[in-house]
């Protein structure tokens, strides 16, 4: 679920960030241009991962997609300003790198080590299904609402995701604690 949202995610700023911005006078070659600095902010990923590492993971999750979440959603609020609108998605997508980087984890962690290279061609299905799920429920928006639309769509899917996240354990990516022997013996009445 998470991959498959924060997939829909990109989908939405790769192809609707460049229409908005074509339908709001802000130039064709804008939309190039963000998806070109937004491909080279993955150069940022080893301070991400630190950023992460620093954290629980559902931390991280959470705090990934309410972010995306709350900067899409501030896209679609703020459509009467283009220029905003297009900082927040930017902004948006430097979240969905956060996301990249460790909203994979829990489906991972979630399955036996031995039985990764089986799952991950399920885990990979994600991809499919944003391809498609994207322009149907964007299809189904724009019937009803502007471009703008389509990113409020996507911030209410990742608070979802948010919402979602809340489940996973909060020690989820933290190395165990070491056993240390006695530690469960029964203490020595006095």
């Amino acid at each position: 679920m998470f991959a498959m949202i924060r997939s829909c995610g990109w989908w939405i700023y790769i192809v609707y960030l460049p229409i908005f911005a074509i339908q709001n006078g802000l130039g064709e070659q804008l939309g190039g241009i963000l998806l070109s600095v937004t491909n080279g902010m993955l150069f940022a990923a080893p301070l991400i991962l630190r950023w992460v590492q620093g954290r629980s993971l559902r931390s991280a999750v959470r705090i990934g997609f309410a972010a995306a979440g709350l900067c899409f959603g501030l896209a679609g609020a703020l459509a009467n300003w283009p220029v905003v609108t297009v900082a927040a998605l930017v902004l948006g997508s430097i979240w969905l790198i956060v996301l990249d980087i460790c909203a994979g984890l829990p489906f991972l962690m979630a399955v036996k080590p031995s039985e990764r290279t089986e799952m991950s061609a399920i885990y990979s299905s994600y991809r499919d299904v944003s391809g498609i799920l994207t322009p149907g429920v964007a299809s189904v928006v724009l019937l009803f609402a502007p471009v703008a639309g389509v990113f409020a769509a996507g911030g209410l899917a990742m608070f979802a995701a948010w919402s979602i996240a809340a489940r996973l354990h909060p020690r989820l990516g933290r190395p165990r604690k070491a056993f240390q022997p006695g530690a469960l013996a029964e203490p020595e009445a006095a």
